[in-house]
């Protein structure tokens, strides 16, 4: 996905990817990751999600990434946040998001990081582009970070992403060889989804992921 079609989706509006609530598998499962209070979290291809003020209230300093500038202007204005700006970067009240591309960042930009939450990064990039997501992911924060991982999984065949559709084979291929990937929570969604029940989708799963360093 290029920077001018997320754009765009921001300008028309076109944005039901975003949640006007903390999301409920945030709630119920990550604490399980055991991160500690006071760390760094990463959040890849942010939005403005409120998930991050739900993160700074379990008192983590937030990193969020985000290709779109009107995204990142939101976040702060919506939320009241009084804010620093260095270039892309905008800072305030313990979260910080870094405007632009994700996979410019470097190991010593994620060194303080000890956990991710992805409920939206995997599943917005198509097949070709998720395994050089992945390892870029795996290669830049702290070996072994634990991450909380939101999939979707439903007929591809019929309705073109973004979301797309990353089932749980491709999930281990992506991680497994860096971590145990635990499956915690597999729901059937399609009666929420509209826009995929208009598609002649039958069957649509979300699916939570616990993603924990190898022994």
């Amino acid at each position: 996905m290029e920077r001018e079609f997320w754009e765009t989706r921001w300008q028309e509006g076109r944005i039901g990817f975003h949640r006007s609530e903390t999301n409920l598998e945030l709630l119920a499962h990550w604490s399980s990751l055991g991160v500690p209070k006071d760390a760094q979290v990463l959040v890849p291809l942010c939005g403005k999600s409120l998930d991050m003020l739900w993160l700074r209230a379990q008192g983590h300093r937030v990193l969020g990434t985000e290709l779109s500038s009107i995204a990142v202007e939101a976040f702060f204005a919506e939320n009241k946040i009084p804010l620093e700006r260095e270039s892309a970067t905008l800072r305030g009240n313990r979260i910080e998001i870094r405007g632009g591309d994700h996979f410019e960042l470097e190991a010593p930009d994620l060194g303080s990081v000890r956990g991710i939450y992805d409920r939206a990064a995997l599943v917005a990039m198509p097949k070709e582009m998720r395994a050089r997501y992945a390892g870029h992911l795996i290669s830049t924060v702290p070996k072994g970070t634990p991450i909380l991982l939101q999939t979707i999984e439903f007929d591809s065949g019929l309705i073109a992403g973004p979301p797309f559709s990353v089932e749980a084979a491709e999930v281990i291929d992506l991680y497994g060889g860096a971590y145990h990937c635990e499956e915690l929570v597999r729901r059937p969604v399609i009666e929420e989804r509209e826009r995929f029940r208009k598609a002649g989708v039958d069957e649509l799963d979300e699916v939570v992921w616990r993603l924990t360093a190898r022994q």
